[in-house]
């Protein structure tokens, strides 16, 4: 099945500040589990999932209806470490566990903060 995917994305990401983004999917994902991978190239990576996937409704929370919303929220500090380009990978699962799809990949560049040295 090829889902349709929106998403709503935050202008700008900010090291170490949290964020989050919205993908709705014009499909019911009742039953359905979401993970979403967050990575860099020097090997730092978060891996966030639904409660049903070993996750929490605070890292992912999937909304199912006719046209269902997948929250995705990234805690403060999770990205204290990452080089300024993210690689961001959202997938889904049915409920039976016979078919994953990526519905959502991207890559930004995250302000990084600057710290002086006073």
């Amino acid at each position: 099945m090829n889902f349709i995917t929106n998403v709503n994305f935050p202008r700008d990401v900010i090291e170490g500040d949290s964020f989050d983004f919205t993908a709705t999917v014009d499909a019911d994902l009742t039953g359905y589990k979401a993970r979403c991978k967050i990575y860099d190239s020097s090997s730092n990576e978060i891996d966030l999932n639904t409660l049903n996937d070993t996750g929490s409704d605070a890292e992912i929370l999937i909304t199912p209806g006719t046209t269902s919303t997948v929250l995705v929220n990234v805690a403060k500090s999770l990205t204290d470490t990452f080089e300024s380009k993210l690689i961001i990978e959202l997938q889904i699962e049915n409920a039976g566990g016979t078919a994953v799809k990526t519905i959502f990949k991207t890559s930004i560049e995250m302000i990084q903060l600057m710290l002086s040295e006073d």
